[in-house]
């Protein structure tokens, strides 16, 4: 089996699952959320060792990006 990175942008319940899911299928997961990192890192760490936080450039390098945008945030982007 071929093993991707999976960076996951920005998260919630939604990219959490899609995190749990890839890891245990073997693939790389790499989280990262623009505002706080840190306050996520035991919820990483229960996904396993396919899991890690990182920064936002490196989760942006993955092969497959999940990109979750909190829909206060969305008018701000456009």
């Amino acid at each position: 089996m071929y093993q991707m990175k999976v960076g996951i942008i920005g998260v919630c319940s939604i990219t959490l699952d899609y995190a749990d899911k890839a890891a245990r299928s073997g693939h790389e997961v790499l989280i990262s959320h623009i505002r706080n990192n840190s306050c996520f890192k035991e919820v990483v760490q229960r996904i396993g060792s396919n899991a890690k936080l990182v920064s936002v450039n490196e989760a942006a390098k993955s092969d497959i990006i999940i990109l979750f945008i909190p829909r206060e945030d969305i008018d701000a982007l456009m």
